[in-house]
Order: structure tokens, then sequence, then C-alpha cells
């Protein structure tokens, strides 16, 4: 266990266009107004878009230096928590703009993909780079979670957190999500049906219990009933994600994908309507709020 440092800063708005050259959506989440939360690997920001497709660009003081973002999440408090490629350290941005740095030692993270907060305030953290898996308490202790050899990560993707504390991580090396129930114990997600994961990267859990998963190496969207039944969507031409790299669904039934091939975030609705939510192309002006 181990404690880490922290630096408070201000965090800079600045008005100014997406372009087509700089919007490349990576992790993604909803806040809890339902607005998407993108980090812009292209852009080295974050981007928040509502549901009326008005956009906000949060962008760090230079003495960051941020590198491409790599995870993102919230917490109930309304903070946005931002991981980065390459860094050994946290940020996390509050509803006042006021931004706090989690200084980690060197090297012990590496690449945080899997990004998760439970409810009692505890930041969870599946570092792609060393794969493992920590928990960084209310009282800033930084534990690693020590699973069974059985069930050791091989460079972990995304994470997900379910109502009832279940953490789903999405162990992209081993081909397998593995979920971590209330009571820590930990076991294999079953998936049924006509389904072979190949390096599953990004996971997502709605309040029904569903999983919604990127499927990388095979190219396809997944969605994982309460039940174990696993189906893969099948896209139109016009709307089929290059390079898919993050997933997050709503309480309402819809789902978002961040299409980082193609520079845009899909939504799909519950009657698997699809369209396209925010696009590099748009060239819309950040609105300030």
């Amino acid at each position: 266990m181990r404690k880490i440092l922290l630096t408070v800063y201000f965090v800079f708005f600045a008005s100014l266009t997406i372009s087509a050259q700089q919007f490349q959506p990576g992790a993604i989440t909803l806040d809890h107004s339902g607005a998407v939360l993108v980090a812009d690997a292209g852009g080295l920001q974050v981007v928040r878009i509502d549901r009326y497709h008005n956009r906000t660009n949060f962008r760090f003081p230079s003495q960051f230096q941020l590198t491409p973002p790599s995870a993102i999440t919230t917490d109930f408090q309304g903070n946005i928590l931002v991981a980065e490629s390459g860094r050994s350290r946290l940020l996390r941005f509050d509803p006042y703009h006021n931004v706090t740095e989690f200084r980690f030692g060197s090297g012990i993270l590496q690449t945080v993909r899997g990004l998760g907060v439970d409810a009692l305030g505890s930041i969870y953290l599946a570092d792609n780079g060393t794969s493992r898996l920590f928990r960084l308490d209310r009282y800033l202790n930084l534990v690693e979670i020590l699973l069974p050899s059985d069930f050791r990560l091989q460079n972990p993707g995304g994470m997900a957190i379910a109502p009832d504390g279940t953490i789903f991580i999405a162990d992209t090396g081993h081909s397998r999500i593995l979920q971590i129930n209330p009571q820590r114990i930990v076991s294999i997600v079953p998936i049924l049906g006509q389904i072979q994961l190949q390096g599953p990267s990004a996971i997502s859990v709605n309040r029904a219990g569903e999983l919604f998963i990127i499927d990388s190496n095979n190219s396809r969207i997944l969605r994982r009933d309460q039940f174990g039944q696993t189906v893969g969507f099948l896209f139109p031409s016009a709307f089929r994600p290059l390079n898919p790299t993050g997933i997050t669904a709503d309480g309402e039934g819809n789902f978002y994908i961040a299409d980082s091939g193609n520079g845009r975030i899909l939504v799909v609705d519950k009657l698997l309507n699809i369209s396209v939510f925010a696009q590099n192309g748009l060239q819309e002006t950040v609105f300030l709020r």
C-alpha cells in the first residue's frame, strides 16, 4: 500500500472548432446528465457532447503536457477522471473546473485502459502495460489487487462496474471477460451462443445487467443479456465501425460506440436504429458553460 502525491490546478477552456484532423475518440463514458464524455486522443483533450449535440472541449493547462488519454470515467460527485498513455498518474477535474493530479511512483502504471468508480468512491484501475489491477481508496491509498493465478490479467482493456458493485474487466490478452462480485469472488463471464471472443478491448454494463463488448480481433460489437446469451450486431456499411475503441450504455436502452477509425461517435437505440451522434467533420463550435 502506498500514498500518492497530488497537485491541484485550474483547467482552462478554449473556444474553438473541432477539425477533422483533431477528433479521434478513444474511451467513452456517460456523465450523470446523460452527456457523452470522450477521451479524444487526437486533440489531447476531453470532449463533452450533450443530448442536443452541443460540445465542450476541456483542455488542460500546458504544464500537464497531456499524452493521449487512454481511459475515462466519472464519480458520484460529478468529477471526471482521466488516465493517459505512458503516464503513471491520474487526472481529475471537478464541476468547478479545478484539476487534481494524482501522481504515482515511476513505472507503477504505464497505460491504464480500465477505469471505474464504485459506490464507496474507490477508484479501480486496470493497467494494460503492467497487466495489474489497482484500487485507489478515498484516503488515497493505492493498493494492488492480487488475483488468483488462474485469473491473472494479460494486457487488460476496459472496465465496467455494475450498480451492485460487480466489476467487469476485458482481459484482452486472454480473450475473456472477468467479473469480481461484491464478495470479491473472481470468475469468467460465460459467453453463450455461437460466439468466441478474440481480444475483447472495451466493455460497458447497463442497469439491466446487459454487457456490451467490443470484440476487437473479430471486429464486432456484442451484447450479452442477463442469462449469458450473446449476439453480435451487423452494421450497415455506412455505419460499420472501423477500429472501435470505446463503448458505453445508458439506462434507456441506448449504447454509444467510439468509432475511432472513422472519427465519430455512433449511437444505437433500443429499437436498434443507428445514427451518427458526433462526427469529426461537423466543425461545431465549443459551447462554454
